[in-house]
């Protein structure tokens, strides 16, 4: 299932739908949301109701209805010039159930972000943007024959930047990044 709505009428986007079900009690963890704060207005989320149980349906459209009726005041940052957070960053990753060592590769024009990601075995092309102190970007990386997503979003000081990383059916994990010379 699949909804769709324009964030500028409702205040709220797809992005910070999927972060509030996820964070909150219950925890919902959608399939997929759109729409961040850069975006012209349109967002989606997706449920998939593969792995509900009886009574889950209505939880996940109470929720879903009391979002978009009455969205919650915006978290989102009123801006001002982006930090410059090209060049080489060492990223840590704490999942779940163990850790990994990452690099990124950012190059930035203005606000726009852009470069590489570099897993232990795998590379994706790093696509966001930087507002002040406020950073987000995603990549996808193929493996064996499938792929898996990234989303990261954190706060950056001056050679540092920490934060969560939506992946997508895998939950949340949380993320540091060191500058390197």
């Amino acid at each position: 299932m699949e909804i769709s709505w324009d964030s500028t009428k409702l205040g709220i986007t797809g992005d910070e739908v999927y972060k509030r079900l996820y964070d909150e009690e219950p925890r919902i963890v959608l399939r997929a949301a759109s729409g961040d704060a850069r975006t012209s207005g349109e967002s989606s989320v997706t449920a998939v109701p593969m792995y509900m149980q009886r009574g889950d349906a209505n939880v996940v459209a109470q929720r879903l209805y009391s979002l978009l009726s009455y969205p919650p005041q915006s978290s989102r940052d009123a801006g001002g010039n982006a930090r410059d957070i090209a060049g080489r960053w060492d990223l840590h990753i704490d999942f779940a159930y163990g850790s990994a060592e990452h690099k990124l590769f950012n190059e930035q024009d203005a606000a726009d972000l852009r470069g590489e990601h570099h897993g232990e075995t795998t590379l994706g092309e790093i696509s966001g943007w930087v507002d002040g102190n406020h950073m987000r970007f995603r990549d996808t990386q193929r493996y064996e024959g499938g792929s898996f997503a990234y989303r990261f979003e954190g706060a950056v000081t001056s050679d540092a930047m920490q934060g969560e990383v939506d992946l997508g059916e895998y939950g949340l994990a949380s993320w540091t990044a060191k500058r390197r010379g």
